[in-house]
C-alpha cells in the first residue's frame, strides 16, 4: 500500500464493512492506525489516517511515516513503565485516543 491508495469513502467502507462505528458527523475525527504486513521492528512502515467532515466536505489526511509496533528499545529497557511496554491489540478500540501533549495533562 501507498499514501495515495487511501481514499475517505475506501477508508470508511471497510471500517463500517466489519462492523466498526464510523463518525460523520462536523468535524468529528476518525482516527485509524493501519499496520502493514511487515513485521519488522524498528521501522516506520503503518499508516495513521484522519478522516472528518469539515463544512460538509469529506476530509482525509494520511501519514505514512508512522509505525503502530513499539521499537527494540522501548521493549527491552522499560524505561516509561516498570510492567514494559503497551501493544496495542489489533481491532476497534472505540475512545481510546486523546489529542494533546504525551505526559500533559488536558
Amino acid at each position: 500500500m501507498i499514501k495515495t491508495d487511501f481514499t475517505y469513502d475506501k477508508v470508511k467502507s471497510v471500517i463500517t464493512k466489519k462492523g466498526y462505528s464510523f463518525r460523520v458527523g462536523e468535524g468529528e475525527l476518525n482516527m485509524i492506525g493501519i499496520r502493514s504486513s511487515n513485521r519488522a521492528v524498528d521501522t516506520w512502515d503503518d499508516f495513521f489516517i484522519l478522516l472528518w467532515i469539515e463544512g460538509g466536505k469529506k476530509q482525509i489526511w494520511v501519514d505514512d511515516n508512522f509505525t503502530t509496533d513499539p521499537g527494540i528499545y522501548y521493549m527491552q529497557e522499560h524505561i516509561l513503565n516498570p510492567a514494559g511496554c503497551g501493544i496495542l491489540a489489533p481491532g476497534y478500540h472505540n475512545n481510546i485516543w486523546v489529542i494533546g501533549k504525551h505526559g500533559s495533562k488536558l
